[in-house]
């Protein structure tokens, strides 16, 4: 038996959670992000590797959220299935560095999603509301889904300063 859950360490005299690379991953409750209104998610991620990886995993099983995000060639890439279409694909062309600590945020209100890394930021037109309520993962497996990147692993590297806020 091993443990798919990412151990606390202490790093830069702060803690974080340490993932790695092999399936670990943090589930959230359902609506923690909200399927219905405007939210902010943000995090503090240092990659200990550059290939493809996952950072929010859009589905669990069979079952559909809502966020996707990936990082794909070192660079941030998101999927969100919103309600009455396809799923919606973004490839940003904002890179994300290896070995360092970056910030990175997604924003979604009723007209434009944005995605940030360390300040520079990112938006598309959308205002689909999610399609599902479902729970919010962080790491593991990609499962199957629309906009997964190839040979894309599981999250390897640390994590801090996770938020989500909810906006009316």
């Amino acid at each position: 038996y091993r443990s798919v859950a990412p151990v606390w360490k202490k790093t830069d005299d702060r803690w974080c959670l340490d993932f790695d690379g092999k399936g670990a991953y943090l589930v959230l409750p359902q609506e923690s992000i909200p399927r219905g209104a405007a939210f902010r998610v943000e995090f503090e991620v240092k990659f200990l590797s550059g290939g493809n990886q996952v950072l929010i995993r859009p589905a669990a099983g069979e079952y559909r959220g809502s966020l996707g995000l990936f990082l794909e060639n070192r660079k941030l890439k998101g999927v969100y299935y919103g309600m009455g279409s396809i799923p919606r694909i973004f490839q940003t062309s904002l890179g994300v560095p290896v070995g360092k600590w970056c910030r990175i945020a997604v924003s979604k209100d009723f007209e434009f999603i944005t995605f940030e890394v360390d300040g520079k930021k990112e938006s598309f037109a959308y205002d689909r509301r999610g399609i599902l309520f479902q729970h919010f993962t962080f790491g593991g497996d990609l499962g199957n889904g629309v906009g997964l990147p190839d040979h894309a692993g599981t999250f390897h590297g640390l994590l801090r300063k996770l938020e989500i806020q909810h906006h009316l």
